[in-house]
């Protein structure tokens, strides 16, 4: 809980009508007031809304919604929108960001975060689907937009592999460190740089040991007080992973661990709880679980391997998936959403080359 919650700022009750149980929607974990106060679970719209990692969402989502348009309809106005986008964002001089991150995680008047924090790279972890806009429009985008792109992330990725700044997520406890993998290993793939894909292949498997317990529990999530959110949310960060692994031809999905952790025994742990709509899960939890990331998780899964593998760490969710027995709504919707293959994660090489390692 937070012990320094702003007198204006709502906090969590319990229940809509002040009951226990039920969780709040988003809207009632939110306040509005001039503090920068750090209240896990509490978000405060008017310090939220005037940072720069609400501008970094809107443009990616802005990018990857118009390219998806150009690509499904050919609308050349939505293709051109997508590429000026990109280059006052990332490529104009005058306009774009600078590839370094120096005052990001900044919470002013307090000591060891006034100037930002090394801690710095969760704020583009939906770099992945920038990356998958610009690999469905490169074959056509303007060479000089290319290249453009290609120098700021090369200048990027050299930023974030710094030491400090690598080790300190490297050894995270939480999703802070795998969705830097994911960052990472995104951008290197998009630029070719295979062999920083591999190193952090391995990085991975340290993750994976030290942050999924041999049950599938992630005690580092769920320990938090939006426990399913953020068991969810690092989920989806470990699928990546194993997807983009696939590219350099490491094997992340049938890895187990020496301690018996593994990706698909994370997801099995998830699935028997989704099953009765997280009203079995045994940890605190406040605020409204969100379907979207184990969906995201879900849809990078290969067909193949739920097919084709079996098992203590396969077998929970090949049945969740793909067995007759489902019990609820929830769940048959989410299978036939998955089965579709929708949003299928696409990775290409900086000189065009088409990486595709999903089913």
């Amino acid at each position: 809980e937070c012990k320094h919650r702003p007198a204006d700022c709502t906090a969590y009750s319990g229940g809509k009508d002040g009951s226990k149980g039920e969780p709040l929607d988003e809207k009632n974990l939110r306040c509005e007031t001039d503090a920068w106060v750090i209240c896990d679970a509490q978000f405060n719209t008017k310090v939220m809304e005037a940072l720069d990692f609400r501008r970094l969402s809107r443009v990616i989502n802005n990018v990857h919604t118009l390219a998806k348009a150009w690509q499904a309809s050919g609308d050349r106005e939505a293709l051109a929108l997508a590429v000026e986008q990109l280059r006052v964002f990332f490529v104009d001089g005058k306009l774009s960001v600078l590839p370094r991150l120096l005052y990001s995680q900044v919470v002013p008047n307090t000591p060891d975060r006034s100037t930002g924090s090394l801690d710095c790279v969760i704020d583009w972890y939906e770099v992945h689907l920038l990356l998958d806009a610009v690999s469905l429009m490169q074959p056509v985008m303007p060479t000089d937009t290319v290249l453009g792109l290609q120098k700021w992330f090369a200048d990027f990725l050299k930023f974030i592999t710094k030491p400090d700044i690598k080790a300190l997520h490297d050894n995270h406890r939480i999703n802070h460190g795998t969705w830097y993998t994911v960052v990472a290993m995104s951008i290197a793939t998009w630029l070719g740089a295979t062999q920083v894909v591999k190193d952090q292949a391995e990085v991975a498997k340290d993750q994976i040991t030290r942050m999924i317990a041999a049950n599938g529990d992630m005690p580092g999530e769920t320990e938090q007080v939006q426990s399913v959110y953020y068991f969810g949310y690092t989920l989806e960060s470990f699928a990546l992973i194993a997807h983009l692994c696939m590219g350099v031809g490491v094997d992340l999905w049938n890895y187990v661990a020496p301690t018996g952790a593994s990706i698909p025994r994370a997801m099995g742990f998830a699935a028997q709880h989704l099953r009765t709509d997280f009203k079995t899960w045994p940890y605190k939890n406040k605020g409204a679980w969100m379907l979207q990331h184990y969906m995201n998780s879900l849809h990078v899964v290969p067909i193949s391997y739920l097919l084709a593998n079996s098992g203590p760490h396969w077998t929970p969710l090949a049945e969740l998936l793909l067995g007759l027995t489902l019990d609820s709504a929830h769940l048959t919707w989410l299978k036939e959403q998955w089965l579709k293959g929708i949003d299928s994660l696409h990775h290409s090489t900086a000189d065009g080359t088409r990486v595709q390692s999903s089913s």
